[in-house]
């Protein structure tokens, strides 16, 4: 066998393609087309994987002995510059994600040092990317400085990476921005791992590749679902043959997916008994099926036929609707092109599962308005409260719901999802403290174009959310400049803070914007009388020969007024009053058909889930429980720069802004502006006397001492499907999609290594009316800085 005729393989980990190398592919090759789902299958199953091994004790070297996950093959050449023959699709992603993560950990005591070495490299003064294909390095220059393209000169597949960039950034998890961040890099770094088939001929590579995807058309698992019910159907085969194709042909036109989301969509809804079918129907779904015949009602010829040409046509028929619902805003079923937008995919499960076959179209619509409007205010509830609306925990909550509303009719439905709703997302207080941060601009602009839109649409005038929410047309805009007024006896940080608030802000056209975003107020107010309605109403002359709009403010006694002298303080505190009321009427339960909250659930309904944890381990709430920690101040401490907060009795951190978080990681990085930061290691309980104590040391003394690490199954891999991106939708290529699903970890048993963690301690709990062990040690103990 000569050299050229030699295939070698080995498993690779990320950081070891990425280190020294340097990818090319030939011009043969498609663009980089991941959509959307792709990537949020990866970062999904991803960050399951992670936290299923994950413990907030563990020691950074531990990740070493966490279970691997594995990415699939992929095929190169050996040579100077590896051709990548199959696999450039994942490395790309990759390389999109090793960038956000670079970006996301800046700033951080414990950031991964060695990430910014495997994207890129210096060669002779200019950066050089490890996957270096050159119709890609404009956009991917972009990426990396965080800078933009114009859309109208940028090329189809400079406009795929940076969407799909951003894709990273609004599914990356909450649960990994906190203490876990660091973990997960090295976790991603080390135990990803493909296997590379290595070959030192390019025609020997694309031989393998095509073996390995063009021997043969593969059989789905839909085409086998359809053989199995009409092999069963027997003299009605010809029927169900039929029903089939008008039922799924129709969807395939719209989406070659949808065929196969409806049948698993279908099936969980409708017929899924636990997490168990529902990992069995998102795998194999002609396998489910099998096994389940009886469940599903079907015995004999005329069961199958009736279940193909009346059960199935229904659901398609409705499927139908629902997709272009989410494609267009549609009367009724609005809610369902909001949830589109926000890319919650299992909205469809949950609407199929509250609907009958027979249900008339009024009774369809009210139903479908109800079960996604219920997610549609979940989500609005959550970015008004900081709340990461994405967590695998609280959808696979939400999804046990399909399970009890197919048993209800409308009225039960209702009152059952606005009882979850108030366990789920109650309406907080703290919305009054609501403001824009590095990390929530995205839900900002969105929240501001679905209230600028609502309130256009109330006063008769044109609206359009999608032109306000998408792209780059429209911009938030600062009411006030960003420079502090002279006499304004506020400081720098008291109003940054201040013009932040969501009550001084705007949308505005991009180009609007830049030219007169940092004038004055006084400059720019009459500028805005061109603008929008909400922009407008700051002018007096909004008020002024517009019959429309102040007939509306009357009737509706939303407290509009003009600032025409000024927009100081108290200007911004009405209008975040305005903004508040105003969201309560968008988002308001009543609209779409559910009762009053608090109203109980009914009697033969389960009970309403509590929120469950985002992340695994002891929370603030344990620790108050356990009498290790009591509610006091807390102090965290910045480049110089003091930051209080409350611990509330109910054990959330309350920031001096009013915000209020379940979680010490959120209230420290929307207390620094930051993407992400370790609230443990950040905050300090005060105790009489100015010393300090970390709620890292607090933690882990209470943990010596024993008390229990809550139980961790919920923060397991979810099963396939469960968190808001459906996965098993990867692009064509060897099969290989980025999840590899149905690989739940094993767990391996690196439970955290509890000797030397705790201070000093001599096994005593905390003194009564004291917060945790006394300090005793220079790291652990600061002098009061308030």
């Amino acid at each position: 066998m000569t050299d050229e005729d030699r295939i070698t393989g080995r498993t690779s980990n990320v950081r070891q393609l990425f280190t020294g190398r340097r990818y090319t592919i030939d011009t043969y090759q498609r663009e980089y087309s991941w959509e959307t789902k792709h990537v949020e299958d990866l970062v999904t199953d991803l960050g399951q994987r992670f936290l299923g091994e994950w413990s907030p004790l563990h020691e950074r070297r531990e990740v070493q002995h966490y279970q691997s996950y594995f990415l699939g093959p992929i095929i190169t050449t050996a040579d100077e510059r590896i051709n990548l023959i199959d696999g450039q699709q994942r490395l790309t992603t990759l390389t999109l994600l090793l960038i956000f993560l670079r970006r996301l950990q800046e700033g951080r005591d414990d950031a991964v040092t060695d990430i910014g070495p495997l994207i890129y490299s210096q060669l002779y003064g200019e950066e050089s990317f490890t996957l270096d294909i050159a119709d890609r390095r404009r956009g991917m220059n972009a990426v990396l400085r965080n800078e933009e393209l114009d859309p109208k000169k940028a090329s189809p597949s400079e406009r795929t990476l940076i969407a799909r960039y951003h894709d990273i950034e609004d599914a990356f998890p909450e649960a990994l921005r906190g203490e876990a961040l660091p973990f997960f890099i090295d976790w991603l770094l080390g135990r990803v791992v493909v296997v590379e088939i290595i070959t030192h001929h390019a025609a020997i590579g694309q031989e393998i590749f095509e073996t390995m995807n063009d021997r043969g058309q593969r059989l789905t698992s839909l085409d086998m679902l359809k053989s199995y019910l009409v092999g069963r159907a027997r003299r009605y085969g010809g029927d169900v043959h039929d029903a089939w194709r008008g039922n799924l042909g129709p969807l395939a036109d719209l989406d070659p997916d949808a065929p196969t989301d409806l049948m698993k969509y279908w099936l969980r809804a409708r017929y899924a008994q636990d997490a168990a079918d529902d990992k069995a129907i998102e795998t194999a779904v002609h396998q489910w099926v099998r096994r389940h015949s009886r469940v599903l009602g079907l015995q004999r010829p005329l069961d199958f036929r009736d279940f193909v040409g009346y059960e199935l046509h229904r659901a398609s028929q409705r499927y139908r609707q629902l997709l272009d619902a989410a494609r267009r805003l549609t009367p009724g079923l609005e809610p369902v092109f909001y949830n589109a937008y926000n890319k919650l995919h299992l909205q469809f499960p949950l609407i199929l599962s509250a609907l009958q076959a027979d249900d008339s179209e009024a009774q369809f619509v009210a139903k479908a308005r109800g079960v996604a409007g219920f997610l549609d205010i979940f989500v609005a509830r959550s970015m008004l409260s900081y709340q990461d609306f994405r967590q695998a925990p609280v959808w696979r909550r939400i999804m046990e719901l399909t399970r009890v509303l197919r048993r209800m009719d409308a009225e039960a439905i209702g009152v059952r999802l606005a009882a979850e709703l108030d366990a789920l997302a109650p309406e907080a207080e703290s919305t009054e403290a609501f403001g824009l941060r590095q990390r929530n601009r995205a839900h900002v602009k969105y929240l501001l174009a679905r209230m600028t839109a609502w309130l256009e649409q109330q006063c008769g005038e044109a609206h359009d959310f999608t032109r306000y929410a998408t792209g780059a047309p429209y911009e938030i805009e600062h009411v006030l400049a960003s420079r502090l007024p002279q006499g304004a006896g506020l400081s720098g940080k008291a109003f940054a803070e201040l013009r932040n608030r969501f009550g001084a802000l705007v949308l505005l056209p991009k180009a609007t914007n830049a030219g007169f975003g940092a004038l004055p107020y006084d400059r720019k107010l009459p500028l805005y009388l061109s603008q929008n309605l909400l922009a407008r109403s700051l002018h007096p002359g909004c008020y002024e020969r517009n019959p429309a709009f102040t007939s509306f403010v009357v009737e509706s006694g939303l407290p509009f007024q003009p600032y025409p002298t000024g927009f100081d303080e108290t200007a911004i505190l009405h209008r975040q009053q305005l903004y508040r009321r105003i969201a309560a009427v968008v988002w308001d339960p009543a609209a779409v058909g559910l009762p009053a909250l608090g109203l109980a659930p009914p009697a033969e309904a389960e009970p309403v889930v509590p929120r469950p944890r985002a992340v695994p381990g002891v929370t603030l709430t344990d620790l108050l429980r356990a009498g290790a920690l009591l509610p006091g101040r807390l102090v965290g401490e910045h480049l110089g720069t003091v930051y209080l907060a409350e611990l509330t009795p109910h054990g959330t951190v309350r920031l001096d802004t009013g915000a209020e978080f379940a979680s010490p990681s959120a209230a420290a990085m929307t207390a620094l502006d930051r993407p992400s930061w370790n609230g443990w290691t950040f905050w300090a309980i005060e105790h009489p006397g100015g010393t300090r104590t970390r709620l890292e040391v607090i933690r882990r003394a209470a943990l010596a001492r024993g008390l229990d690490d809550p139980p961790q199954s919920h923060n397991g891999p979810a099963q396939s499907g469960h968190g808001p991106a459906q996965s098993g939708h990867g692009p064509a290529q060897s099969g290989h999609g980025p999840a590899q699903s149905g690989h739940g970890p094993a767990q391996s048993g690196h439970g955290p290594a509890q000797s030397g963690h705790g201070p000093a301690q001599s096994g005593h709990g905390p003194a009564p009316g004291r917060n945790g062990p006394a300090p005793e040690s220079p790291d652990e103990s600061h002098a009061s800085a308030a």
